[in-house]
């Protein structure tokens, strides 16, 4: 209804100033939200919206806009919502976003923008949440402690290469939601970021990270989940996880493709909310430990390609709702349990590549009457290692 002889406030996705009880529609009330969001409009944004002085939510995301962003929205002062996410939009980040103050929200996600991110935006204190993940932005990261009420950054999925800066630990219990993964991010994880009391969600994967886990992350008691895949972190798992709050709400571990050393604690047994835990494609040694069936959430367990040793505990069949068992690639030995037959939710089981011997157990093959969709065990050859009627690939 664009266009309608009553005037802009009543077209569709456009609101005005309230005059008393009601709205005219004489057209000469300030807009105060433009709506377009998914609309497949075209084109490119005009410079014309910064003359819209009582504007306060602009949502033009999922369109096809190109071009660059006005620099003229920075005289949208009362502007507190910018969503621009999800376009075709190019060029750099206009420092002119900095003079928005009232701003809360900014989204300019998936689209091609480039150039680092101006320091002008970091001082809206103001902001609680920021998207500019999924463009081609470079250089670093700049300080955002200053912006003292966000809940959520997300800056994922760029061309970032610069260190995590410390200061980020200066948000303190109002973040929320940290993703910094798929950058250039090089350094070790900055102790500081335990600072962050609230934190749920952390993303660093897939950037050059090394060093280890700092002991300081304790501090994170709340962290349901860390993306910390496909990076160059050493050293060890430490040995106090699950302890004090350490990491005690963790529902989400992902640590494979990295170079962690060293033994799996038994005090994973406390982290009683996990639910999948990726430890596959490192340098891990030791037994399986028995304190892993403690986890009745668990629903991935991913150890492959490492140097696990020792026996498959039968006390495995208490994890009830397991669906992922990748034992793959280790140095495992001895028989495989007939108590593995109980986990009658696993759809997918592999021990290939190990030194383990037998036959696989009956209560096993059942359980391809069921949900088991992948058994994959070493049962090639003249001489195999396992002798398997019911697998569905033999190594």
């Amino acid at each position: 209804n664009w266009m309608s002889e009553k005037g802009h406030c009543s077209w569709h996705g456009v609101e005005c100033h309230h005059n008393g009880a009601y709205t005219t529609y004489d057209g000469t009330n300030g807009i105060t939200i433009l709506n377009m969001t998914n609309n497949r409009i075209e084109g490119m944004l005009p410079q014309e919206f910064g003359a819209l002085k009582d504007l306060r939510v602009l949502d033009l995301g999922q369109n096809k806009l190109k071009g660059t962003i006005p620099s003229a929205l920075g005289k949208a002062t009362e502007l507190v919502t910018l969503y621009l996410g999800s376009n075709k939009l190019t060029g750099t980040i206009p420092s002119e976003i900095g003079q928005l103050s009232k701003c809360t929200h900014l989204y300019l996600d998936e689209n091609e923008l480039e150039g680092s991110i101006p320091s002008e935006v970091t001082t809206l204190s103001n902001m609680q949440m920021i998207g500019l993940h999924v463009n081609a932005l470079t250089g670093e990261i700049p300080d955002f402690s200053a912006m003292q009420e966000l809940r959520a950054l997300y800056v994922d999925s760029n061309h970032l290469s610069s260190t995590i800066p410390s200061t980020l630990g200066a948000l303190g219990s109002s973040l929320l939601d940290l993703r910094l993964g798929s950058n250039d991010i090089t350094g070790s994880l900055p102790s500081e970021l335990g600072n962050l009391s609230s934190l749920r969600s952390l993303h660093v994967e897939e950037n050059d990270l090394s060093g280890s886990l700092p002991l300081e992350f304790a501090g994170m008691d709340v962290l349901n989940e860390l993306h910390a895949y496909g990076n160059k972190i050493s050293g060890s798992i430490p040995i106090q996880i699950g302890f004090l709050g350490f990491f005690s709400e963790l529902k989400v571990l992902y640590l494979d493709g990295n170079e962690i050393t060293g033994t799996i604690p038994p005090s994973v047994s406390n982290l009683r909310e996990i639910v999948d835990i990726y430890l596959h494609h490192n340098k891990l040694e030791g037994t399986l430990p028995d304190s892993l069936s403690k986890l009745p959430y668990l629903r991935n367990l991913r150890l492959n390609d490492n140097n696990l040793s020792g026996t498959i505990p039968a006390d495995f069949d208490s994890l009830t709702r397991l669906e992922y068992l990748y034992l793959h690639n280790n140095l495992l030995e001895g028989t495989i349990p007939d108590e593995l037959g109980a986990l009658t939710t696993l759809f997918r089981l592999r021990m290939y590549g190990n030194s383990l011997r037998g036959t696989i157990p009956r209560g096993i093959c059942h359980l391809r009457d069921l949900y088991l969709e992948e058994l994959e065990a070493d049962c090639d050859g003249i001489r195999p290692g396992i002798e398997c009627t019911c697998c569905t690939a033999c190594f």
